[in-house]
């Protein structure tokens, strides 16, 4: 799983010095009439978790990822783009890529 990052993320990132990232695979709840995709979740800090998450380095920031991307998506997508969103202070990261995890084949 590659992780890449948009020119505002990576301003962002070099703004706050932010040197790690925290993402994780949030299954949705059950509906019978909702879209079918799935929620990330994307954080600077997570260090009691730290240990079960898997890494993918990067020349912009070291990224720790939930191993859930593997089961779920199965090598469905070769990278998940991330950006941020929001006004000032109120900015977060969000996933440009939409993850659906229904197979279409």
């Amino acid at each position: 799983m590659k992780f890449t990052y948009t020119d505002k993320a990576k301003e962002f990132i070099d703004e706050n010095n932010i040197k790690e990232l925290y993402i994780k695979l949030l299954m949705p709840k059950g509906s019978c009439c909702g879209v079918n995709t799935l929620r990330v979740d994307i954080k600077t800090e997570d260090s009691k978790n730290k240990q079960y998450y898997k890494v993918d380095y990067d020349n912009v920031v070291t990224t720790y990822f939930d191993p859930q991307f593997d089961m779920v998506l199965h090598d469905r997508y070769d990278e998940i783009v991330i950006s941020v969103f929001g006004i000032g202070n109120m900015k977060k990261f969000i996933s440009e890529t939409e993850i659906n995890p229904v197979s279409m084949s």
